[in-house]
């Protein structure tokens, strides 16, 4: 086997050379300059792209370029920058771009990177995809990032909290996680082993940021399990295109404070170049003044403070209740090495850090989480390979108000990847990559329990993707990936088909198929821990899907002695002797008590269902078939519309109750029954009552046993897990069956003008939540909710011209959805209607300030149900640039 391995790479790596070794054979050089067309000025950072092909360059701090093509003339490249036309040039000899001018203007047709991880012209894009610009994000003053994707086509942002706001695209989303892989500059920003994104602790701020990319739907076929939803791409400015020192400054109401400051420089020879970056933002987040967050707040016991009790050592300390302060701040140093053309490195590291309420299934807790990261990646030519590395150490600041315990949570996080494409030959390109992610968690036994010692979690993959230019007018893609999941050594196949015809330049329509695979994150399967108080003195209890979950030894709690016990049989003898002391001291006590000595037996229980049973969870799939078009029928609109249908599979639910309850129906009968066996005259004595004794213990212990008005047994217990501590109701998570769904995304982006620009969408689901979906390998059915509203539409019309005064206005309409969160977040979400509304004025191309409402008419919205309130937001912003 191992020589057989060795020979197969040995073939592999032959052929790579060969194949590298051809491609460079057939080079050719083109080298050329990109200038403003009024002021002759060079622009940094255009890109220019092979029609057909995946060469691409970007131009260097002096606007100059160099292109290595393996094409044969003539061919057509396009060379596009922020805010100027695109434009298309026929190359017949090298010398035809020599020199390039470009005039302002609205390009309709961006560069991306993320759909392909590699450069291409969005219109050619294998999958839907939105673009923010500079300009875009610059509209609005935000108190983060995310905040700014509020009005793409598509792309839902839920706000939870003064900072903080959640994405989800075409996915599945809950109170803490999505299915959208948020990444910045290429490196993965959730949070390690919970899959969360804080947008509090997510390293940039908006005066660093290039632009945004998102990719809508599938992506495992490229990105790996876990991508669902899609991708959100943060990407930030290069110290090659813009030096100088930038800083904000943000005041606004509910205590915001914010600033941000950038500062970056190239050296003498243009090879290096640097950046600084930093934030600080501190505010105080909405009161609970709903009536549901007040009964959740009344159910943790207290209003104002409470005492918590640590998980690890047991000392206790007084906390608020809510701690409605939140604070985040970050710094990251950026190092950028171009030694060639076509060769960038660049290395980076810093340190964040947010702190705040968050909320689970089980409620509202308090967080604190500092992040490092470091990070290096490489791009030269069609090589691309980066290594990232975090460490979360967050402690023990984190608890959740109802259990009042701390978790420790320790996490660090390695992610390594390369990868490498090159066109085979004139109309074949070929990308092809690997992968591998690691997360090491030290929760003390605090999250992780019984997990703690065997909670390895890592991913390794490999994938390959072709595009193959059939015609002039379409494009083949197809991609594939196989991924190696260690926590349940599961094997996952990520297929990718794409065909992409270009009817025109300026009107492309696309049919693509995508599966992806859901990876359940460490919080589902690792998970063993208490998450809040039971009934009589019990506990609920969530453990994890990394390993069956089983009722086979008849674990049980009982509400009448408040204690585990192995068996729900009742002794009879102690139901007698429950009644017998309402005898004391009356005449017949000497023969109750000579009676209560010879009762035996037991009472059988009644169990109100079965106790849920599963295997261990495995991966859920994301199967979509898309078809879409992108085009400008006029120079001045932009019109985006595509529809798809998603079929989802081995959904992971909501945490869900696995334990059932259990009663006595038959308990005072049998205790008469016991009684008359005994000594049938002492049974049939008549009372003073006009009761029998047997009549009168049957009665006594039926009050305890049945309810009054309909004569059902009450739930006297509960049936616990083999898994599970044996005083404790059990909570878990499960894998959920098929549910499908059709949404269409319709976008409209009309430019009045150089400076007014009119922008609309609407996205409609067939379906989000659904009443009963079986559980996988059980006969029981549950409610289902992708957490998502059907309807979302958006109107906003800017005013931006480059100096004075701007404006900039927007409408957002989020309709009604069912929240299905397996806790307090499960009910009706109301539907919402929210103005936003922005003023500034730029002073020059280095002064600006603008002053932003969010909720400008301060509306009832909620992300989800029985969250608190999110009101009106107010922030002015002062940015300075210094060159």
């Amino acid at each position: 086997m191992i020589k057989q391995l060795k020979k197969g790479i040995k073939i592999t790596l032959t052929l790579l050379t060969f194949l590298i070794t051809v491609q460079l054979s057939a080079q050719t050089v083109l080298s050329g300059k990109v200038i403003d067309s009024n002021d002759k000025s060079p622009l940094p950072g255009a890109n220019i792209l092979i029609i057909g092909g995946s060469e691409g360059a970007s131009t260097d701090f002096d606007g100059n370029f160099t292109l290595k093509v393996t094409k044969q003339f003539p061919y057509t490249i396009t060379v596009s920058f922020t805010g100027y036309d695109t434009k298309s040039i026929k190359v017949n000899k090298a010398s035809d771009v020599s020199l390039i001018r470009l005039n302002e203007g609205i390009s309709l047709d961006e560069i991306i990177v993320s759909a392909s991880r590699k450069r291409e012209k969005i219109q050619e894009a294998p999958a839907a995809v939105s673009v923010l610009s500079a300009k875009a994000l610059a509209a609005y003053a935000v108190s983060n990032p995310v905040q700014a994707l509020q009005n793409l086509t598509g792309v839902d942002v839920a706000t939870y909290g003064i900072g903080e706001s959640k994405i989800n695209l075409r996915g599945k989303s809950t109170v803490f996680q999505s299915e959208t892989l948020v990444i910045v500059d290429y490196r993965n920003i959730s949070m390690p082993s919970l899959g969360q994104n804080k947008s509090g602790q997510n390293p940039v701020d908006a005066i660093d940021l290039e632009r945004v990319e998102v990719i809508k739907g599938p992506g495992s076929a490229l990105y790996g399990p876990g991508v669902e939803a899609g991708v959100v791409h943060f990407i930030t400015k290069s110290p090659f295109k813009k030096q100088g020192l930038t800083l904000s400054m943000g005041l606004g109401n509910q205590s915001q404070f914010q600033t941000a400051f950038r500062y970056a420089e190239v050296s003498e020879n243009k090879k290096l170049g640097f950046k600084f970056t930093g934030y600080h933002r501190t505010a105080e987040d909405f009161s609970f003044d709903d009536a549901e967050s007040q009964a959740r707040l009344e159910s943790y016991g207290s209003f104002t403070s409470k005492i918590i009790t640590s998980g690890v050592d047991g000392r206790t300390f007084e906390v608020k209740v809510p701690d409605l302060h939140t604070e985040s701040y970050g710094v990251t140093g950026t190092l950028e090495y171009k030694p060639s053309d076509k060769t960038t490195i660049t290395s980076l590291a810093g340190y964040s850090t947010t702190e705040g309420l968050f909320r689970t299934a089980q409620g509202d807790g308090y967080q604190t989480a500092p992040r490092g990261f470091a990070q290096v990646r490489m791009q030269s030519g069609g090589l691309f390979a980066q290594v990232f590395w975090s460490q979360q150490n967050a402690g023990e600041n984190t608890w959740l108000y109802g259990p009042a315990l701390t978790n420790f949570n320790n996490a660090e996080q390695l992610e390594g990847q390369v990868q490498y494409n090159w066109d085979v030959s004139q109309n074949l390109n070929l990308i092809v990559g690997s992968d591998y992610k690691t997360f090491d968690t030290d929760t003390k036994g605090t999250i992780n329990g019984k997990y703690e010692d065997a909670d390895e979690y890592s991913i390794i993959g490999a994938y390959a993707q072709g595009k193959y230019n059939a015609t002039d007018k379409l494009d083949i893609t197809a991609a594939a990936r196989v991924d190696r999941f260690a926590a349940l050594n599961h094997i996952s196949f990520s297929p990718r088909v794409a065909a992409v015809y270009k009817a025109s330049d300026n009107h492309t329509f696309r049919a693509t198929f995508n599966q992806s695979t859901g990876a359940p994150l460490g919080i589902n399967l690792f998970t063993d821990l208490p998450t809040g108080q039971g009934p009589a003195g019990s506990l609920i209890w969530l453990t994890g899907g990394a390993e069956a979950f089983t009722y086979n030894n008849g674990n049980a709690y009982s509400f009448i002695t408040q204690s585990a016990v192995t068996s729900t049989d009742f002794p009879l003898r102690a139901l007698y002797n429950m009644v017998a002391a309402n005898f004391a001291g009356s005449p017949l006590a000497a023969s109750v008590n000579a009676v209560g000595t010879q009762i035996t037996g037991t009472t059988s229980a009644t169990v109100f269902g079965t106790p849920i049973k599963r295997g261990p969870l495995v991966p859920s799939t994301s199967s979509q078939f898309e078809i879409g078009y992108s085009g400008s029928p006029t120079n001045k609109l932009k019109v985006t519309l595509d529809a798809y249908y998603n079929k989802r599979n081995n959904n992971i639910s909501s945490t869900l109750l696995s334990s059932k309850f259990y009663g006595y129906a038959t308990a005072g009968s049998d205790l008469a029954a016991a009684i008359t066996a005994v000594n049938p005259g002492f049974a049939n004595y008549v009372l003073p009552s006009g009761a029998t004794v047997a009549q009168t213990f049957a009665g006594g212990i039926n009050g305890v046993t049945l309810n009054a008005s309909t004569g059902a047994p009450n739930p006297l217990g509960f049936m616990s897990s083999d898994q599970s501590p044996g005083n404790a109701l059990d909570i878990t998570y499960f894998n959920v069956e098929s549910v499908d769904y059709v949404g269409v995304d319709l976008g409209l982006d009309y430019f009045m003008s150089d400076d007014v620009t009119l922008n609309g969408s609407i996205s409609w689901l067939s379906n989000s939540y659904w009443d009963e979906v079986a559980i996988s390998g059980s006969t029981q059915k549950v409610p289902f909710s992708l957490n998502v509203p059907e309807i979302m539409a958006k109107l906003a019309i800017n005013y931006s011209p480059e100096l004075g005064f701007n404006a900039n206005a927007a409408v957002r309409y989020r309709g009604e959805f069912q929240s299905e969160n397996g806790g307090a977040w499960t009910g009706t979400t109301e539907a919402s209607t929210l103005v936003d509304l922005s003023f500034g004025y730029n002073f020059d191309k280095n002064i600006a300030f603008k002053l932003t409402s969010g909720n400008l008419f301060d509306s009832k919205y909620r992300p989800i149900a029985n969250a608190p309130f999110i009101g009106r937001t107010i922030l002015g912003q002062l940015t300075l640039h210094f060159d």
